[in-house]
Formats: structure tokens, sequence, C-alpha cells
């Protein structure tokens, strides 16, 4: 199975020196980590005893953040620009209990025996074609009363796509996949159909990526004015405002936030599936 038959990584290695510059893309982080821990903590669990997997980590944002709470960290993304910037947040924190894996994770061979007690994904699925794969996948590698947590943008009341800054032409030339936002019930569908209980299934924290848009527009602007000054000749740059935030700096919305049009400011959805024993 594959998570894309292409997973830009040509793009994201392109963005990975500034991906983390933008300050909301740290909130953002912050954001997801506290959910993780407030509804781990409300169990009872004892964060040092327990093991996660991250799929599609980008810079290791959050998964570096975890891993100064968990046993173990396991994290995966495919662009080894993304995995180089993680790699040095590892170094400078002389974290021992954190791999990163350079790859995209498509094969339960991948992991061999490998089972952990939370699987995340945040702000990768809305990018993944066959989503009965790799839902397949995570829930495959959780121990029992394992845990796979859901990060993505919510659809608005009316099921409207939440977001999607670039055109299909460009989203192609990148080659990234894109679909629009997760309800909770798409949500809980998706992990009934692997066994999951959905405990949580909610609107968590907006994402406000008003900063990151700003940036992007003026890089696709400028990437415009010097193809048409080069007559058009192969100039077609990358910088078209994706910013995939994997976990954390994602932005690439067209203003339909739910702040209204013109709006950079995105609903996030959290849900929690459990792997009962």
């Amino acid at each position: 199975m594959a998570e894309t038959e292409h997973h830009g990584e040509d793009w994201f290695d392109s963005k990975a020196a500034d991906w983390d510059d933008h300050e909301a893309s740290k909130l953002h982080a912050a954001k997801v980590v506290s959910t993780i821990t407030d509804n781990l903590a409300a169990e009872g669990a004892q964060l040092d005893q327990l093991s996660m997997l991250e799929v599609g980590a980008g810079t290791g944002t959050v998964a570096v953040t975890m891993a100064t709470k968990l046993k173990r960290v396991v994290a995966y993304d495919a662009s080894s620009g993304m995995v180089a910037k993680m790699d040095e947040k590892i170094a400078s924190l002389g974290l021992k209990n954190i791999e990163s894996r350079g790859e995209a994770l498509t094969d339960p061979a991948q992991l061999g025996d490998e089972k952990f007690d939370i699987v995340l994904i945040v702000l990768v699925l809305h990018h993944i074609k066959d989503l009965d794969s790799i839902m397949q996948l995570m829930a495959g590698c959780l121990n029992p009363n394992g845990r796979l947590v859901i990060v993505d943008f919510a659809k608005d009341e009316a099921g409207a796509q939440a977001h999607s800054f670039m055109s299909e032409e460009e989203l192609e030339r990148a080659g990234v996949h894109h679909d629009g936002g997760f309800g909770s019930a798409d949500l809980t569908a998706l992990n009934a159909k692997v066994g999951l209980e959905t405990i949580f299934a909610e609107k968590t924290f907006d994402y406000d990526m008003s900063e990151a848009h700003k940036k992007m527009a003026a890089e696709k602007a400028k990437a415009e004015a010097e193809e048409k000054a080069e007559g058009g000749n192969h100039c077609h740059s990358h910088s078209h405002g994706h910013s995939h935030g994997h976990s954390h700096g994602h932005s690439h919305g067209h203003g339909h936030g739910h702040g209204g049009e013109g709006s950079m400011v995105y609903p996030i959805i959290t849900s929690i599936g459990v792997k009962r024993a």
C-alpha cells in the first residue's frame, strides 16, 4: 500500500530550512501536545512508560517534545530536509529515546513487530489518498488499549473543505495529494472501520495561519513575476504556499477559515481511537 503515489519530498525539502519560523506553528504544536497529555493524564496513564509512533513528523516539533515526556518515540517523514531539522532538535536536547526515520511509512513490514501505545498523525491524513490502508497500518501497530490520535483540519458546519491554498495544477506539480478536512463523524467512521473505539472527536483549537499565508503569497507572487520576466521558460517555482505542517506548520488555506471569506483561521479537529484489549 502507499500513502500517495508521490509524497512531494522535493517540495518539502525546499521548505525545511524555515519551516519552524512561524510563531503560529509553535503554538499549534504546543496545543497538540497538551491535547494528548491532558487526555492521558485524565486516564491516569504514566507517560514515562509509554511509547509513541508519529507518521509524517515533519521537523519533529511534536515528536521531540513528546520524547521529553515518554519512554520512546519513533518519528517517520519522507522528506530528508525535514528529518535533518528534526535530527538537529534531537541532538540539541541530547535525547536518546527518539529515533527519526527518513522515509514514508507505507508498509507494516517497515515496523516489523514494533508496537506502540500511541500512534500520532498530525495534519497529514488529508494528504493521503488511500485512507483505508494507512488506517489499517496505524491501528495494526497499536498495543492493547493503545490510542490512535488524529489531528487535522475540521470541516465547517456545511461539510465544506476547510482549505486549499494551492490550485489542483500546483498541487500536482509539487507532487502533493490534498483533500479537505474531516468532521467528527468522518473520523469516528474511519476508527470503527479498523476496530477502534472513538473516545474523543471534537474541534480542539483554532490555527491562525495569517502570518504564514502572507509569506507564501509573497513567495508565489515573486515566483510568478520571475516566470513572466523570463518569458515563462521553465520557471515553475514550488513556492506556492503549501507549507505542509505534517505536524506543525501546515499552511495552505485560501480564505475559507471559520472567520468567513478571507479568514486565515482554521478549526482543528482531534480524534482519539482506542484499541480495546
